[in-house]
């Protein structure tokens, strides 16, 4: 069966990763894992037209395997607890989770005077001296087949397959309806609406904190996203430094894997000191503050036009959560929308904010002659220091700046690691636990006996890691 060959590409790949890391062994990697991606691609259309085929044979229609496969990837929540006693009415589950959401979403900025949205006069604050270029056909064309099928749609249900079905037809018209926007910044009603499923991440199944919602959009709007990404990422990816490697073309997890790979073997043959944070943040992406959103795109220089765009959309932004049915419509005044594809750029760019407020220029590890005090891939943050109370300072100032953002660090999930002598780190009043073991963007560090590093690679779960660079940033320690 053609899974076989997924799963034996998989374990290939396992075996490369875990063999000293060459600039051949990188580049096998990188192949290895396109090759992963195409099988699973197969899997699933296999999966698909098998499903097809059975019950065409047995009642000769399709309803019954479409509805199958529709259901096949939705989350089942048998119950969920409230206030610790479990519930099992349908009914009452999704009404304790539309109040989990609509509370998450509230608006919680301090200082909500300052820099808030005028949703009246919003859809007119074009600024005239802000030009950008006319959205292209082939622009849109380009993102409409870059569109994954088999995805759900949104509340207009527009399929991913019949927009691409319809390209020819389709880009032409959206061409237009694109420009209108980029020169009136009015939205469709319609974009502003999704509909959340909940994606069990780890934990307690009927604890509502452990699911992660996904907004299902209108696959319209995600297309005029993707074109707004393609000319925004430039920018961004510029105000990034190479400590980032999250969302960016040519950067990959494999990067800092070998990183601190690196770090924790050198540190441990030259019986060097080594302290390691593991950051954790609460709810990263459904927390933000959208003024801070705003305020982060002027600074990093992103044209007014395309900002007010997507403030419309936020500006006006409704969900409901999708389970069986749909529940209560609430309004989303915080966080960005898991699902959009600008979401990720934003959620770096903030991020990329709170580190320029801090002074860390002399804190982190002597790498040839630079310092090194940090990793992030997109909210994987893990901090470096030889000195624990510096560490701990690093921290304090990071969660400080971050709580001006709307990010809340999770402290109890905040792990500390080190080959040296267990010193107490406090942030605002919690101490942090120091553990021998923490799995990093898939990866198990942990040291054992005689502080020796040894990496272990848990089962790949879904699509597996995310795709790989074709070349590793590498990072040498100093003897």
């Amino acid at each position: 069966m053609s899974f076989v060959v997924t799963l034996q590409l998989i374990d290939k790949r396992k075996e490369y990763i875990t063999q000293q890391s060459k600039k051949e062994n990188i580049k096998k990697i990188a192949e290895i894992s396109k090759k992963i991606k195409e099988s699973i691609r197969k899997d699933r259309k296999t999966k698909r037209l098998k499903t097809l085929e059975s019950h065409i044979q047995r009642t000769g229609g399709t309803k019954k395997a479409l509805k199958e496969l529709r259901e096949a990837g939705k989350c089942w929540i048998p119950k969920l607890k409230r206030k610790g006693k479990p519930i099992t009415n349908r009914t009452n589950i999704k009404e304790l989770a539309t109040h989990f959401f609509t509370q998450l979403y509230a608006d919680q900025d301090k200082n909500t005077d300052k820099g808030t949205v005028n949703t009246h006069n919003l859809t007119t604050h074009i600024t005239k001296t802000d030009p950008v270029p006319e959205i292209l056909p082939c622009e849109v064309e380009k993102a409409i087949k870059s569109q994954k099928i088999e995805k759900s749609p949104g509340p207009d249900n527009i399929s991913n397959e019949l927009m691409k079905g319809t390209v020819a037809e389709l880009t032409p018209i959206l061409t237009n309806i694109f420009n209108s926007i980029l020169t009136s910044g009015s939205i469709p009603k319609q974009w502003t609406k999704s509909h959340i499923i909940l994606i069990h991440k780890k934990g307690d199944k009927e604890d509502i904190e452990n699911y992660r919602p996904i907004s299902l959009m209108s696959n319209v709007y995600k297309v005029l996203a993707k074109i707004i990404l393609d000319r925004l990422s430039p920018i961004l990816d510029e105000q990034q430094p190479v400590e980032q490697a999250g969302f960016r073309r040519g950067f990959s997890t494999i990067d800092h894997i070998h990183t601190v790979k690196q770090i924790l073997e050198k540190y441990n043959e030259y019986n060097k000191n080594v302290y390691i944070a593991f950051i954790d943040y609460a709810k990263a992406f459904d927390s933000l503050s959208h003024n801070h959103i705003w305020d982060t795109l002027e600074h990093q220089g992103i044209p007014t036009i395309y900002t007010n765009i997507v403030k419309n959309i936020y500006a006006h932004s409704q969900a409901s959560i999708q389970l069986e049915t749909l529940g209560k419509d609430f309004p989303i005044r915080r966080g960005v929308r898991q699902g959009d594809p600008l979401s990720p750029k934003l959620f770096s760019a903030v991020l990329e904010n709170i580190f320029r407020k801090l002074n860390w220029e002399d804190f982190g590890l002597n790498i040839n002659g630079s310092k090194l005090n940090h990793l992030r891939f997109a909210d994987d943050l893990i901090l470096f220091e030889e000195k624990p109370d510096i560490l701990e300072q690093m921290i304090q100032s990071l969660n400080e700046e971050s709580e001006k953002v709307g990010l809340k660090m999770n402290l109890t999930k905040t792990k500390v690691m080190t080959n040296s002598i267990k010193v107490d780190i406090t942030v605002s009043g919690a101490i942090l636990e120091f553990v021998n073991e923490y799995t990093y963007l898939f990866f198990f560090f942990f040291f054992f006996l005689r502080w020796e590093m040894h990496l272990r690679i848990p089962p790949p779960e879904g699509d597996g890691y995310v795709g790989l660079a074709d070349t590793a940033k590498r990072a040498r320690i100093p003897h």
